[in-house]
Order: C-alpha cells, then sequence, then structure tokens
C-alpha cells in the first residue's frame, strides 16, 4: 500500500520530468556525505536540479511518459540531474567523475532521446547552449556583413571617382 509520501514523491518526479527536457543519470555510490553536498553545490551553481531518487518510485514516475527508456538505466544507487541544458551539467558530473572514480555516469535522456555514458562525455565537451547560438547568429550574419562591406567599398570608389571628376571640370573651366 503506498504511502501518502512515496505518492507525494512520484507526484513531485512526474512534475519534474514533464517539465525538465533533460536529464542525466549517475552512480553515487562511495561517496561520502561531504562529497556529494559539494557535488549538489557544483550542480546548484549550474541551475541543475540534483536528487538522488528511488529506482521503484522514479520507474513509476516513468509511466506512460516520453522519458519511459531511461528506467533501463535505473539499477543500484540513483542520482538524477534534470537540467534545461544538458551540457554545463554534463560537465560538471563528468568533470566530478574524474576526481572521484566512485561516481560513475550511467547515462542520460535529452528530449526523449536515450543517451550512452560515452554520448554524455561528448555532451560534456560541447560549448554552453547560448554559445552555441551566438556562434550560430555568427555564421548567418557574416556573409550579409561581407556584402555590406562590399558594396560600401564601391559605394565609397564611386563617390571618390565622381568627386575627382567634379575637381577636374572645375579646374578646366
Amino acid at each position: 500500500m503506498p504511502t501518502a509520501e512515496k505518492e507525494a514523491t512520484v507526484a513531485q518526479l512526474r512534475q519534474r520530468i514533464t517539465t525538465a527536457p533533460c536529464a542525466i543519470v549517475c552512480d553515487y555510490r562511495g561517496l561520502r556525505v561531504a562529497e556529494i553536498n559539494n557535488l549538489r553545490r557544483l550542480m546548484r551553481e549550474n541551475d541543475v536540479d540534483f536528487r538522488v531518487v528511488k529506482n521503484r518510485l522514479m520507474k513509476i514516475a516513468l509511466q506512460d511518459t516520453d522519458w519511459m527508456a531511461l528506467g533501463e538505466l535505473l539499477t543500484g544507487p540513483t542520482a538524477l540531474a534534470f537540467c534545461e541544458d544538458p551540457v554545463p551539467a554534463a560537465k560538471t558530473l563528468v568533470e566530478f567523475a574524474s576526481e572521484h572514480e566512485v561516481v560513475s555516469i550511467k547515462g542520460a535522456i535529452v528530449e526523449g532521446q536515450l543517451y550512452s555514458e560515452d554520448e554524455v562525455r561528448k555532451l560534456a565537451e560541447l560549448p554552453p547552449r547560448l554559445q552555441l547560438l551566438a556562434q550560430l547568429v555568427a555564421g548567418f550574419n557574416a556573409p550579409i556583413a561581407g556584402v555590406v562591406y562590399t558594396l560600401s567599398g564601391i559605394l565609397s570608389s564611386l563617390v571618390y571617382t565622381l568627386h575627382a571628376i567634379a575637381e577636374k571640370q572645375s579646374e578646366t573651366q
């Protein structure tokens, strides 16, 4: 018989699943309390909601959602990092896991697609989302700026030529 506390936990997890576009799953077994608190602080600094979850309750919360594939990663002690942008969360977890060998990344789910541990590590190598968007906008802007500079150069040459012709005609008169 489910208790009210467990039902509330499942409801919170389901709400988090519906609002967060991605989550990274890791095994935290072997971390001391101070170390896991440090990891939570690092995640909070990157706007990541880091939670230790019970696998059974998480599997219940996953039912009838786009995240059902995440259920296969829920074995052993599990912590989830719910985030809007997976890159900072992945970077933080990968860096923390390199310093603490007991932490292992199991995988992630990003907008309904399951990612392996290797794919999460590749995500950690990407620049943040805003920087990628800025690079994209700069890429769109570069050809336009080139056209503008070329046209302004042509117009400048035309103006200088017309000015020289006008001066030459004023000298001859």
